[in-house]
């Protein structure tokens, strides 16, 4: 098996010993799976009233994205369709490209859907949602005579 550790990746001998989450952090991985084919990076913040939510969507116009909120769901989604139509003398290129990407966070608590705010900067989606208020769980009754 000595002759083969060259070829077998990163030098591991045995199959199962195999790291995937080396794999795909290792730089020339990004060449053969691009970013989108790795989902969409999600940070969740709960900051007492609102919760934030921030997630990477680079290349992405604001009319490419979709968010949409039921019951404790947060859906993101995101999709782009690209053609390229070149024609020049001498030869002729076109190339069409199709990208969906999509991903939901659960949000444990109520949130006030009709004053859900959302930003689209620099390639960085950042979504408040802000916290239904508590509802009382009950009451202080007073005895009459």
């Amino acid at each position: 098996m000595r002759g083969f550790r060259g070829l077998v990746p990163f030098g591991r001998r045995d199959l199962f010993d195999f790291d995937w989450d080396e794999f795909f952090t290792f730089p020339a991985v990004g060449t053969f799976f691009p970013i989108e084919s790795r989902g969409i990076r999600v940070d969740v913040k709960d900051q007492g009233s609102d919760i934030f939510v921030e997630a990477e969507l680079p290349g992405f116009d604001k009319d490419e994205i979709e968010i949409t909120l039921r019951d404790n769901y947060l859906t993101i989604q995101a999709e782009r369709k690209q053609e390229v139509n070149e024609e020049k003398e001498g030869f002729i290129r076109k190339e069409r490209s199709y990208g969906k990407l999509q991903r939901t966070v659960t949000i444990p608590y109520e949130i006030n859907p009709d004053a859900v705010e959302a930003k689209y900067q620099a390639g960085v989606l950042k979504i408040k949602l802000p916290k239904v208020a508590s509802k009382q769980s009950g009451r202080k009754i007073d005895i009459t005579d």
